[in-house]
């Protein structure tokens, strides 16, 4: 079970990344974040460093509870996969927005492109 749990931690951790990395494509285009902790961080420190902390916060946190957790690899796994699900959900609403200003970007070029004015 303890072997499932590392799986499901490595499976945290990238999601994460991913969660990151369209995030970041997200505010690019003009997009917004969500989560208000995560607001805080990235006016305090930036959008970069913000989102870096969060990530780096997110992934102790995970790394904790195999510290708080070790004696109980059942919960152990039962709590990262559940993570998993919800960071899953989170990549998939992010990864749907991504999708939806990339498109709304491209509509607008082309608008501009009919009208002869120049695309900034």
């Amino acid at each position: 079970m303890l072997a499932i749990a590392w799986m499901l931690f490595l499976l945290f951790l990238l999601l994460n990344v991913l969660d990151g990395v369209l995030t970041y494509k997200i505010l690019l285009r003009g997009g917004g974040e969500k989560n208000p902790f995560v607001r805080w961080l990235m006016r305090l420190f930036g959008v970069a460093l913000g989102l870096v902390l969060a990530k780096a916060i997110a992934a102790a946190t995970a790394g904790a509870m195999f510290w708080v957790l070790e004696g109980a690899p059942h919960w152990l796994a039962l709590t990262m996969g559940l993570a998993c699900i919800v960071f899953g959900y989170v990549d998939l609403h992010n990864y749907r927005v991504w999708k939806r200003l990339q498109g709304r970007l491209a509509a607008r070029a082309r608008l501009l492109h009919k009208l002869n004015m120049p695309y900034e």
